[in-house]
């Protein structure tokens, strides 16, 4: 395993867009990553990038490989979580349902914990989500997953409400 590239989120996801766009098999493959069920289709494309015998390392590489094949973005995007969940929010009811994702989601313990109830909000935030989503951040956010991420996804979301019409 000497050709390893380790952790490099931003090469990671570079390539799968880039090889999703170009690779049908690869796409397939990254696509079914995100089922536990059929994740092993992804290993041989994910063993360059993580150590697929470490679950807190493999299942984040597996969740935004997946995401990417599912979408095709063009680019990666530039935004955090907690921006991006402030972005879904158009009205006050919008405000309580994403606080009570964030919420869901701060409380995670684990990476592998992390990466299940990321699944369906990853989802939810390429139908939904009025900016690029920044695939890269993320998945540097998930393998250091801890209080300090945590802490940085609340600021976004909670910090900068007053002003927010500027953009929009």
């Amino acid at each position: 395993m000497e050709n390893k590239i380790a952790w490099h989120p931003h090469g990671f996801v570079t390539s799968a867009i880039r090889r999703s766009k170009e690779e049908p098999a690869f796409r397939a493959a990254m696509r079914r990553a995100a089922n536990p069920a059929t994740a092993a289709f992804a290993w041989e494309h994910l063993v360059a990038w993580c150590d697929i015998a470490k679950e807190w390392e493999r299942l984040p590489f597996a969740l935004i490989g997946a995401a990417v094949a599912d979408v095709l973005p063009d680019a990666d995007g530039k935004a955090d979580l907690g921006e991006l969940l402030r972005k879904c929010c158009s009205s006050p009811d919008d405000m309580e349902r994403e606080k009570r994702r964030l919420r869901r989601i701060l409380s995670c313990d684990s990476t592998a914990e992390l990466c299940n109830v990321l699944r369906p909000v990853l989802k939810y935030l390429q139908s939904n989500s009025k900016v690029p989503i920044g695939y890269a951040t993320l998945l540097s956010d998930i393998l250091y997953f801890s209080e300090r991420v945590k802490l940085r996804w609340a600021e976004s979301f909670f910090g900068n409400k007053i002003g927010e019409t500027e953009d929009e």
